[in-house]
C-alpha cells in the first residue's frame, strides 16, 4: 500500500510527520541536511534508509537538504558523496529529529565507478584484453578489490574466480590466463600508476567524474535484496499490468527464476530442475507464463514457469547440446525465437509443435580489427574460429527478426519468409549488446565497447549514435517509454540507468546506489518507473524519476 505522507516548510527545513497508510503501517519522513567539515551544502548526496532487505536512496538537494519516506522504526540512515568518506547511522524515525551529516573529507580508488577507471587506462592491446573480456560479467570496479596483486597472483586466482558460480569460456587456457595475468599485473598490481594499492589520487581530468544532473535530483530509487544469497540477477521483466517483476538467477548456486509482487513487496523464487541450468532473459508470453532462455550447456535450452502454480517445465533439443543460448523474442504469430549459440545460428521454437529449428546466418572469414574479436586475441595463442556471438534478439511489428552479433559489432536482420540476412556495421561498435524496437520500428541498439547508443532507421539504413555524459558508459539493455517517448537504458560500467530523449537529444543519468551494481536487461512499468537488476550485488532495484509518484512504504 501507499502511505499517505505530508511535507510541511518550515524556516527552510522539513518537519517530520508520522502518518498511516491504507493498511494501517505507520510511516515517516526523516529530513536533514549534507555538509561539508566547513559547512557548505553538498548537493547529489546519495541518503539511503535501509531496514530488512530494502533500501530507499533519495539525493540532497541544491542547498543540501534532503527528504526520505522512512517507516517509523528504527533503520540505518547512511549518506555517500564523491570525495567525502561515508557515513552511516542507525535511526529512530518515531524521534522528531532532523538528521544532519557533516561528511569529512575521503576518497578511495574503489570509490570509482568502472567507466571511471577505464579512464584511467590507456588504449593498447592489453587494456583492451580487459576491457573486451572483464566486463562480459561485472564492471572494472571489481578489479580494485584485488589491486596490488602481481602477474603470477592474478594469473593463479583467475582460473578459480568463477568456477563455483558461472562457467568459464571453453577458449579459455593457459595461455589466456598467463596473457590476463599480465594486464592485470601491470595495470593494478603493486606498482600500478593510479590503480595499485599505493597509488596517489589521479588528478581530477583523468578521472572525469561527473555530478549529477539537476533532472535526477528529484529521482527515488528502491533496492531490495533477492532472498537467494548472493544471486547474480540478470534480467527482469515487469507484466503489462505493473503486478509482479519477474527476473532471472543467473549463477549455478541460485539456478531459479524468481517473481517480485510490486504492491506487496515479497519475493518467489522458482528453482530450475536441472542443475546450473543458468537461467538468462525471458518473456512473458501470451499464456501469461514466464519464459527464460537458459545458458547452461546441457540439452534443456527453455524453461517456463506458470504463474498460478509455479510449475516448471524445461524444453530440451539433444541435438544442440552443449550449445547454449541467451535470450529470446515472440514474434507476431506467438512463436519464439532465441539467440546466442557461439556458431552461425538463431534458433526458433515452434510453440504448437514445441519443436525447435536452426536459421543458418553468414560469419566472416576473420575478425575486423575494431571488433571485440579482434580484442579478445591472446598473443602466442592459436587463432580460434570466428565467432558470432549472436546475443540480442528482437522482432519487428512486420515478423523481421533482428539480433546482435555481439564479438562482431553488427546488427543483423533475419525475414523468415525468405532466409535473407543483412548486416548493418555501426561506426563506434566493437561489440553491440542489446536492441529495442521502437513503436516506428526502428532498431535501437547499445554501442556496448563503442560506449554510445544508436538507432537504426530499417527503411534507409541509416545509423545514427548518441555519447552518453559519462564518456565510457557502457550501454547494455534498453526499454522505450512510449507514454513520454523516452528511451532507457543499463549503464554496466558506469554503474547508471539512464534516459535518453530522441527529440532534445538530452540524456540524464541516475547513478545506482550500489557500487559494481552491473545492471543487464532492464524494464519499465506502467507508472513510468524503470526496474533493473544488480548482478554483482544480488538485488533487484526500481527508479522512479520524479520520485512523487506515491511513496512506498520502507518496510511493512
Amino acid at each position: 500500500m501507499f502511505a499517505v505522507v505530508k511535507r510541511i516548510m518550515i524556516a527552510g527545513t522539513f518537519a517530520l510527520l508520522t502518518v498511516a497508510d491504507a493498511g494501517g503501517a505507520s510511516h515517516a519522513t526523516v529530513h536533514g541536511i549534507v555538509t561539508d567539515n566547513a559547512g557548505k551544502p553538498i548537493r547529489g548526496a546519495l541518503v539511503t534508509a535501509a531496514a530488512g532487505d530494502k533500501s530507499t536512496t533519495q539525493f540532497s538537494q541544491q542547498d543540501g537538504h534532503y527528504v526520505l519516506t522512512i517507516p517509523a522504526t528504527n533503520y540505518d540512515l547512511s549518506v555517500d558523496a564523491y570525495g567525502f568518506a561515508r557515513e552511516v547511522r542507525t535511526i529512530d524515525s518515531t524521534k522528531d529529529e532532523a538528521a544532519n551529516f557533516q561528511l569529512k573529507p575521503g576518497w578511495d580508488i574503489g570509490d570509482l565507478s568502472g567507466a571511471e577507471i577505464e579512464n584511467l587506462l590507456p588504449d593498447n592491446a592489453q587494456t583492451r584484453l580487459i576491457r573486451g573480456s572483464c566486463t562480459d560479467c561485472h564492471n572494472l570496479n571489481a578489479l580494485t578489490h584485488k589491486r596490488g596483486s602481481t602477474a603470477a597472483e592474478w594469473s593463479k586466482f583467475l582460473p578459480q574466480m568463477p568456477r563455483d558460480r558461472l562457467a568459464l569460456p571453453q577458449s579459455w587456457n593457459s595461455a589466456t590466463f598467463a596473457a590476463f595475468g599480465n594486464a592485470l599485473g601491470q595495470y593494478f598490481g603493486p606498482d600500478a600508476t593510479y590503480l595499485g594499492p599505493h597509488s596517489q589520487r589521479p588528478p581530477a581530468n583523468l578521472i572525469m567524474h561527473r555530478e549529477i544532473s539537476d533532472k535526477a535530483l528529484s529521482a527515488r530509487i528502491t533496492e531490495y535484496t533477492v532472498p537467494s544469497d548472493k544471486a547474480m540477477v540478470h534480467s527482469i521483466l515487469v507484466d503489462g499490468k505493473g503486478d509482479f517483476a519477474w527476473f532471472s538467477e543467473f549463477d549455478f548456486p541460485s539456478n531459479k527464476v524468481g517473481r517480485f509482487d510490486i504492491k506487496k513487496e515479497k519475493f518467489d523464487e522458482y528453482a530450475l530442475p536441472i542443475p546450473r541450468s543458468a537461467p538468462h532473459t525471458g518473456l512473458i508470453a501470451k499464456d501469461g507464463r514466464f519464459w527464460v532462455a537458459l545458458d547452461g550447456e546441457h540439452a534443456a535450452k527453455l524453461a517456463a514457469v506458470d504463474r498460478t502454480t509455479g510449475k516448471i517445465t524445461q524444453y530440451e533439443w539433444p541435438e544442440k547440446q552443449p550449445l547454449d543460448n541467451r535470450t529470446i523474442a515472440m514474434d507476431p504469430a506467438g512463436n519464439f525465437w532465441l539467440s546466442g549459440s557461439d556458431n552461425d545460428e538463431l534458433w526458433n521454437f515452434d510453440m504448437e509443435t514445441k519443436q525447435f529449428k536452426a536459421w543458418k546466418f553468414p560469419v566472416p572469414q576473420n575478425y575486423s580489427e575494431d571488433s571485440l574479436g579482434a580484442w579478445l586475441k591472446v598473443p602466442g595463442k592459436s587463432p580460434s574460429p570466428v565467432s558470432a556471438w549472436s546475443y540480442h534478439v528482437v522482432v519487428d511489428s512486420k515478423g523481421v527478426v533482428w539480433f546482435s552479433q555481439l564479438i562482431l559489432g553488427d546488427i543483423v536482420s533475419l525475414d523468415p519468409r525468405t532466409g535473407k540476412t543483412r548486416e548493418y556495421k555501426p561506426a563506434s561498435a566493437p561489440s553491440v549488446r542489446g536492441l529495442l524496437v521502437d513503436e516506428d520500428d526502428n532498431i535501437w541498439f547499445c554501442a556496448f565497447h563503442g560506449h554510445k547508443i544508436g538507432v537504426l532507421n530499417p527503411k534507409t539504413g541509416e545509423i545514427k549514435e548518441f555519447q552518453p555524459p559519462t564518456p565510457n558508459a557502457t550501454p547494455y539493455g534498453l526499454v522505450e517509454d512510449r507514454k513520454n517517448g523516452f528511451i532507457w537504458f543499463s549503464d554496466l560500467n558506469g554503474n547508471h540507468i539512464t534516459r535518453f530523449d530522441p527529440k532534445t537529444k538530452e540524456f540524464v543519468e541516475y547513478p545506482i546506489p550500489t557500487p559494481d551494481a552491473s545492471p543487464r536487461f532492464i524494464s519499465i512499468d506502467p507508472m513510468g518507473r524503470v526496474w533493473f537488476g544488480e548482478f554483482f550485488a544480488g538485488k533487484i532495484g526500481v527508479v522512479d524519476p520524479d520520485g512523487q509518484q506515491g511513496q512506498v512504504a520502507l518496510a511493512k
